[in-house]
C-alpha cells in the first residue's frame, strides 16, 4: 500500500500524530494553569487562608490577616453547623432536638449567606468545603446509631457553639474592618442564644 504524502512530502499520519501531541501538551498546561494557577481548585480552609495571605501581600484586599482568618474560620464553622443540622433533622428522635436542628439550619444558613456577601465585597476568599476535623464530626453523626443520636448530636452542638461563641467574642474585640465587625456584633446574640438552647436541651436528655 502506498504511503500517502501531504505537502512537502510529510505523510498525513505524521501530521496527525504531531497535532495530537500538541493537543495533549496544551490540555496538560490548561489543567495545571487554571484561573489562579490551579490554587483555587481545592478551596478548603488552608487554601483559603493561603489565598488571602497572597491577596494581602499584593494589596488586592485591604483587610488584615487576622480579619481574613476570622472570616475563614467563621465560614468553616457555619457550614459545619448547617451540615450537622441537616443530619439532625433527619435522624433525631426527640421533637425538641429536631426543632433545634431546624433552627440551626435556618439561622446559620442566613449567617453563612451574609458572610459570603461580605467576602465578595472585601475580596476575601472563604472556604467552599469544611476542613478535615469538621468533616470527621459530620461522618461521626452519620454513623451514630439511632439510640445514641440525640445525645451525640446535642453534645456536639454544645461544644460547637462554645467554640463559636468564643471565636466571635474574641473577634469582636480584635477585628478592625467595620463591615466584619458589624456582622460579628449582629450575629453574636443569635449564636449565644443557640448556645443556651443547646445546653438546656442537652441537660434534659
Amino acid at each position: 500500500m502506498k504511503n500517502f504524502k501531504g505537502y512537502n512530502g510529510i505523510s498525513v499520519i505524521s501530521f496527525i500524530c504531531s497535532i495530537l501531541f500538541l493537543a495533549i501538551i496544551i490540555l496538560g498546561l490548561g489543567c495545571k494553569g487554571g484561573g489562579n494557577g490551579g490554587r483555587a481548585e481545592r478551596n478548603g480552609v488552608d487554601s483559603a487562608m493561603e489565598l488571602n495571605k497572597e491577596k494581602i501581600a499584593d494589596s488586592t484586599t485591604a483587610i488584615s490577616k487576622d480579619d481574613a482568618d476570622f472570616m475563614v474560620k467563621a465560614a468553616n464553622g457555619g457550614m459545619t453547623e448547617v451540615a450537622a443540622a441537616q443530619i439532625g433533622k433527619e435522624k433525631a428522635a426527640s421533637n425538641k432536638v429536631k426543632q433545634f436542628a431546624s433552627k440551626m439550619e435556618e439561622d446559620h444558613g442566613k449567617l453563612n449567606s451574609q458572610l459570603v456577601q461580605i467576602a465578595k465585597n472585601l475580596n476575601v476568599t472563604i472556604p467552599s468545603a469544611i476542613d478535615e476535623e469538621s468533616q470527621s464530626m459530620i461522618d461521626k453523626l452519620n454513623q451514630t446509631p439511632a439510640a445514641e443520636f440525640d445525645k451525640t448530636f446535642m453534645d456536639m452542638m454544645v461544644k460547637g457553639h462554645d467554640n463559636t461563641v468564643d471565636l466571635f467574642q474574641k473577634a469582636s474585640k480584635a477585628v478592625v474592618n467595620p463591615e466584619i465587625h458589624d456582622f460579628i456584633t449582629s450575629a453574636l446574640p443569635t449564636i449565644e442564644s443557640h448556645q443556651q438552647m443547646a445546653k438546656k436541651i442537652q441537660a434534659g436528655l
